[in-house]
């Protein structure tokens, strides 16, 4: 979360690719025998396109103003909208489906703590 603002949070997001030679077949990098760019970098497929395969450094996005890649991407899109919906005059509570059973019953007995029924 946000240190004060709760309408904000960070999300810290890694993600790694190994190193590795002669991958041409590997969907990570550019479909061709050729895993090399004309400067000799050896390239990655990325959500944004082909990028240099490199070390990463630290880096800060602000979303939607960059990507962090097109699975986080969409989860971080539904969320924006939950948020939005969580705070809307007609949420009533949320319903969860029957896959999120475990996390229901921790939520259930969490309120029973907080209300005294524990």
């Amino acid at each position: 979360p946000h240190p004060t603002d709760p309408e904000k949070c960070f999300f810290e997001h890694w993600w790694f690719v190994p190193k590795m030679e002669r991958l041409s077949g590997s969907a990570t990098f550019i479909g061709s025998d050729k895993t090399e760019s004309t400067a000799g970098e050896n390239m990655t497929e990325t959500p944004l396109g082909p990028k240099p395969l490199r070390t990463a450094a630290h880096e800060w996005i602000v979303y939607p103003e960059g990507s962090m890649g097109y699975v986080t991407d969409q989860d971080i899109g539904m969320a924006i909208g939950q948020q939005k919906g969580v705070k809307s005059r007609g949420f009533d509570g949320a319903i969860l489906t029957g896959q999120e059973t475990r996390v229901r019953r921790y939520h259930e007995v969490l309120n029973d703590y907080i209300e005294g029924r524990r």
